[in-house]
């Protein structure tokens, strides 16, 4: 299996290098930049040729009497979020057969308390007006960057060529705005992955991301009774050979079934994305993923 540092730099080196540890979205003694300068410049490239943000769904009306955001934190381009604890033993892959748990965190501690493995980025990078800590059970981010994803990826978790994934996490949206996406995605690497995207409003997107061409939409659809204002919806995926399907609350979406060979192995994820309105913040509530 390869290492996580090799993994880290096949998915992360389309938007940012792990360059400050996170924790309660800040780091403790700051980043060091003459290290990190030529790191940089050896990723230039890579980062020019990204694109700047996915298709934007349409604009949702924040909620009457929204809740009120906690402001604190901040965040750098790219790095870690847990503590010294291992995120996760080697997985042996070759021995799973299905419905085996690869993994699953329901983000028990807090900050420096949780999980050590779990990395972020940001598309477009580069960006630092969010927070990402887990409290109380929840991986608490907070977005006020707009048109932008954060990224949260578990390191440690590499599908190889040839196994099938189920992906799963359970969002709350609670912040003064709720005109923003939640996705969760399977096979990362630094040629792309898949991204099943729900808005606010309940439209939908399966993406197709590649460094050249962006977010291509596979699929899209609505749900016309989404609910945006009851808690903790979760959203699930499966990557099974070339067949990709979007789940959401536990129900397969009508037309939520595509065919596509791009990818065949890599990191499993789950996002924030926020529109064109600041104050986007998520609670959630756990994240696993198994062989279907």
């Amino acid at each position: 299996m390869r290492s996580s540092k090799v993994r880290s730099k096949l998915f992360l080196v389309l938007g940012v290098l792990a360059l400050v540890a996170l924790a309660c979205g800040t780091s403790s003694g700051g980043p060091d930049l003459a290290a990190t300068a030529a790191a940089l410049e050896a990723t230039a490239a890579a980062l020019n040729s990204q694109p700047t943000q996915p298709p934007a769904p349409p604009p949702a009306n924040p909620p009457a009497s929204p809740p009120t955001q906690d402001t604190s934190g901040g965040a750098d381009s790219g790095g870690e979020i847990g503590g010294d604890d291992a995120g996760g033993d080697t997985i042996d892959y070759g021995s799973l057969v299905s419905g085996d748990v690869i993994y699953a965190t329901d983000f028990d501690g807090t900050g420096d308390d949780w999980e050590e493995g779990w990395i972020w980025f940001t598309i477009p990078d580069n960006k630092d007006d969010f927070f990402a800590y887990v409290q109380s059970g929840f991986m608490i981010l907070g977005l006020d960057d707009l048109e932008t994803s954060v990224y949260l990826v578990p390191d440690f978790v590499y599908l190889p060529r040839g196994t099938d994934v189920y992906v799963e996490a359970s969002f709350d949206n609670v912040g003064t705005t709720r005109n923003n996406n939640l996705s969760v995605g399977c096979r990362g690497t630094a040629d792309g992955w898949y991204e099943f995207s729900i808005s606010s409003s309940g439209l939908w997107w399966i993406y197709k991301y590649t460094p050249s061409g962006g977010f291509q939409v596979l699929n899209n659809g609505g749900l016309a009774n989404y609910n945006k204002n009851v808690s903790l919806h979760t959203l699930g995926a499966t990557c099974i050979g070339d067949e990709l399907t979007f789940y959401v609350d536990g129900e397969q979406l009508r037309n939520g079934t595509i065919r596509d060979s791009a990818f065949r192995e890599g990191q499993v994820f789950l996002s924030v994305y926020s529109a064109n309105l600041p104050g986007v913040e998520v609670e959630i509530d756990y994240f696993y993923t198994q062989v279907p």
